[in-house]
């Protein structure tokens, strides 16, 4: 995904957890004149709304070293995403909410998952307790279509956390009734969640004779 956005600014980086992922994504980057790193990725967002947690995992940067933070369907941490952003510098997240799909987990008589509050004002929340200003965003619920019970089977060996331990040999009897039903009905329409969020770390400022003013911005040469 990263890829199709270049060319790049001179200094980008990316984060990769999986380590059969990491030698992928650098060779993939490395021609475009982006590096990739590996470190290990924060517990989910939604497991603890509101409150900042601690700064660890810790980014594998060091403070203030980037204009721009993106994440994409990834956890992360508001305070280590606040560390390394210079003042003045953005984070934009896109997530999956917590009601993504859940229909399916009801269709299979499986428990939804533990993450229904995850939405915008929660992760609004969290950011704005990191120190974050001007955070806002959108949030969609939109309709996704399958169209065959085995598209079905793909997103959930997928996307494992949707319904952990899914195999077809477990859940093949709620499967031949989506099946039936989408011989019957036509495509199975089940809800999709997502959410887009922006934020922006406060820019440094310092007392002069009484007043505030905004510190001036040091200007860094890259090599």
């Amino acid at each position: 995904m990263l890829s199709q956005i270049a060319p790049f600014p001179p200094r980008t980086l990316a984060a990769e957890e999986y380590a059969q992922n990491a030698p992928i994504a650098a060779r993939r980057l490395h021609p475009l004149g982006a590096q990739a790193v590996r470190y290990e990725a924060p517990m989910e967002n939604y497991a603890a709304p509101g409150a900042p947690r601690p700064n660890k995992p810790g980014l594998p940067f060091r403070d203030s070293a980037f204009d721009l933070v993106i994440d994409r369907h990834e956890a992360y941490l508001g305070a280590e995403v606040f560390r390394i952003l210079r003042p003045g510098g953005r984070f934009i997240t896109q997530q999956c909410g917590g009601t993504n799909f859940l229909e399916l987990n009801d269709l299979l008589g499986i428990a939804r998952p533990s993450y229904e509050p995850w939405c915008l004002e929660a992760a609004k929340a969290q950011l704005q307790s990191a120190g974050f200003e001007q955070v806002s965003g959108r949030e969609q619920v939109h309709m996704t279509l399958f169209r065959d019970v085995g598209a079905v089977v793909y997103y959930l060996r997928t996307v494992p956390c949707q319904v952990p331990d899914f195999t077809v040999s477990k859940h093949l009897v709620s499967l031949r009734e989506i099946h039936r039903q989408i011989e019957t009905s036509g495509p199975l329409k089940i809800r999709a969640h997502h959410f887009l969020v922006e934020a922006v770390k406060p820019r440094a400022k310092r007392m002069l004779g009484g007043r505030i003013a905004g510190a001036k911005r040091k200007r860094l040469s890259h090599s």
